[in-house]
């Protein structure tokens, strides 16, 4: 970690190990931030994280209502690093808190969270240089569903959460292959993320 000179790392843990990116929580003299390894699904170039950490300091300037991760820059001002082929780049943890059941309350707040997300991002003219994918994103998501399905088949043993998201995948993928996109490829198409879409 000396790339960022954040002080003594006194704890470091795998926060988030999924099909997409690996976060690590570090825990320094100077406060806890997270080093995140970037997927080489959605990042098969510098110019896609330049692009996403471009898309996030947008937001940010954009006086977006929630907080934004913001990428620290390492010693010699670059804003990610690259290690043995894999992209790394650090931002200060954002506290919260996890909603475990939405409520009422939580999904209007959820609603004008992405109601002003869409006004900023119609605005942006951002554009990643790519093609539009389909709609739905439906073709990646069941790309990658199918690439960690059979991930985790491949092992002898398998946790708890693996065997749920192979139960609970073996239903998305039902509703994704039966969804008609058509009504929707009129649409305008901005970069967002396709979770939320």
């Amino acid at each position: 970690m000396s790339a960022w000179d954040i002080g003594q790392v006194s704890d470091c843990r795998l926060a988030n190990q999924g099909m997409i990116n690996r976060n690590f929580i570090l825990r320094t003299t100077r406060g806890k931030y997270v080093l995140r390894q970037v997927s080489h699904t959605h990042h098969k170039s510098p110019r896609d994280l330049k692009f996403e950490l471009s898309y996030l300091d947008y937001l940010k300037q954009s006086d977006f209502p929630c907080n934004v991760p913001s990428a620290i820059p390492t010693k010699n001002g670059r804003l990610f690093a690259t290690v043995q082929g894999h992209y790394y780049w650090l931002y200060r943890f954002l506290e919260g808190r996890v909603v475990k059941n939405l409520n009422q309350p939580h999904l209007a707040q959820l609603a004008q969270m992405m109601a002003r997300y869409h006004a900023l991002i119609v605005r942006s003219n951002l554009h990643n240089g790519k093609p539009a994918s389909d709609p739905s994103g439906r073709t990646t998501v069941l790309k990658e569903i199918g690439e960690y399905r059979a991930e985790i088949l491949r092992k002898k043993n398998t946790g708890e959460q693996e065997r749920t998201f192979l139960d609970e995948s073996a239903k998305l993928t039902k509703i994704l292959r039966s969804f008609n996109a058509g009504p929707y490829s009129h649409l305008g198409r901005y970069p967002i993320h396709r979770d939320l879409i």
